[in-house]
């Protein structure tokens, strides 16, 4: 199967205007108060259509500037939380533009713009994803009563949604850069939660494997193991393999590295206990007394994608296949293809055609499961 590398979207608590709506004009109190009503009794669809009707009277009067900005923001959340991620980005910019009418503080416009760019990023309109992350970092770098956990709160989640929305955008190396950059910024600070931090791990573990520093690659690929769920199968494995290409010292480097860190335990589910099972079976195989390993004799690399290689795309493929008793490769599956699929599909037609010298045990050749290569799809400079 070929993994959908996955976006996360953070939902924060929804903002309603005070609850006795005292003062307001009848348009507004109106749909505000149906707003509440929705919302209390679990209807996010009538909640958001209220919501939008209290907003749309507080614009058509030209009420304050800060009451506008609650109604909006009422809207523009549960836009997002309901899915209409477009609603979302338009009612979010325009909460910002309130907010900046109003002077509010500047932690409260930040977080405006990142869940802009959450939105953005979920709508799939990462070059929008990026320009309002960007502007969020611009304020909080810039704002100087922020205290500092704010601060690092707002630039980690920046630094993460663009690397995230270059790396669906299949621009590999600055989404290296800026995933590298929310590592910094974390720093002392523990974003273990957020949503993002999984798929930061990830990036910086697929492009360093594109990078050839195995160490590193295995490092953060074990973590994003640890805490992408939708992605345990495949970086189960492709983490395994990147431990596999160690010597003695750096697997005992990386042991250290990764006894310094807590670590999310792994459900017991089905799937994982059938991953540990096939890998102790796996091992079993290999340790056993008169085994010898496949061996290739007829191995192509893959040719670059056309198509990706003319939108500059770059990244890497994992392929696991069995080799036969008769040397042929079998069971070809893509556990990963990123950013783009076309990278699984050149690396499954190029194994599917590769030739070894099969296993034997005791002289015998045998089927030799739980085979791993990765093949890099880099650009020259």
């Amino acid at each position: 199967m070929i993994r959908k590398f996955a976006c996360a979207v953070v939902f924060l608590v929804l903002l309603p205007l005070q609850a006795v709506a005292q003062g307001l004009p009848e348009d507004i109190a109106t749909p505000y108060q149906a707003y509440q009503e929705a919302l209390a009794g679990g209807d996010l669809v009538e909640a958001r259509t209220q919501a939008r009707a209290a907003w749309d009277a507080a614009e058509a009067l030209q009420f304050d500037a800060g009451t506008t900005s609650i109604l909006a923001d009422n809207y523009a959340q549960l836009a997002l939380r309901t899915g209409e991620f477009a609603e979302a980005i338009t009612s979010f910019r325009r909460t910002a533009e309130l907010l900046e009418a109003d002077n509010s503080d500047a932690f409260t416009l930040a977080q405006t713009w990142m869940l802009a760019a959450h939105s953005a990023l979920s709508a799939g309109e990462y070059r929008e994803a990026r320009q309002f992350a960007d502007t969020a970092g611009d304020m909080a770098e810039s704002a100087g009563e922020l205290p500092e956990v704010q601060r690092a709160d707002l630039l980690f989640n920046s630094r993460a949604i663009q690397a995230v929305s270059h790396w669906s955008d299949g621009n590999m190396r600055p989404a290296f850069g800026r995933a590298n950059e929310a590592i910094e910024v974390a720093g002392a600070q523990d974003f273990t939660n957020s949503p993002y931090y999984g798929l930061v791990t990830f990036v910086l573990g697929a492009t360093h494997s594109v990078f050839r520093d195995s160490e590193e690659a295995a490092y953060w690929l074990t973590i994003a193991y640890h805490y992408l769920p939708q992605e345990q199968d495949a970086l189960f494995w492709w983490s395994q393999y990147a431990r596999n290409q160690l010597d003695d010292d750096e697997r005992l480097n990386l042991l250290g590295r990764l006894a310094e860190v807590t670590l999310p335990e792994i459900a017991e589910t089905q799937e994982a206990t059938e991953r540990e099972e096939a890998a102790a079976r796996r091992e079993a195989l290999l340790a056993q007394e008169g085994f010898v390993d496949a061996t290739p004799s007829r191995r192509r690399e893959p040719s670059y994608p056309r198509n990706a290689a003319a939108a500059g795309f770059e990244g890497i493929a994992v392929i696991q296949f069995t080799v036969a008793a008769d040397g042929s490769a079998e069971d070809v599956e893509v556990l990963m293809s990123v950013p783009v699929r076309d990278f699984g599909e050149a690396g499954e037609s190029a194994v599917s055609r590769w030739r070894y010298e099969p296993a034997t045990q005791g002289g015998e050749a045998v089927d030799r499961p739980g085979m791993i290569t990765e093949f890099r799809f880099v650009l020259a400079d």
